[in-house]
């Protein structure tokens, strides 16, 4: 998020994409789904549509047992 913040927008897809890994062989699926809405939130400044993004994340709290809306946009807010 820092590198996005700062105008480094292939730092932070680089970034993102490697705590991704780091998250899903962790088997840690909501951290996976966090840096999910980071990327989204960066294809979003690049003019991409971040939708597959965000619905993968939330597909993931669901998975998880986060039931409702209210739940799964709190604990999917940036951190």
């Amino acid at each position: 998020m820092l590198l996005r913040d700062q105008g480094d927008p292939a730092g932070s897809e680089t970034a993102l994409n490697q705590s991704q890994a780091i998250f899903q062989a962790l088997g840690d699926a909501l951290w996976t789904a966090r840096v999910l809405v980071s990327r989204a939130s960066l294809a979003e400044r690049r003019g991409a549509d971040p939708a597959p993004l965000t619905g993968e994340a939330r597909a993931l709290c669901r998975e998880r047992g986060i039931a409702s809306e209210e739940k799964i946009t709190s604990a999917l807010r940036e951190w």
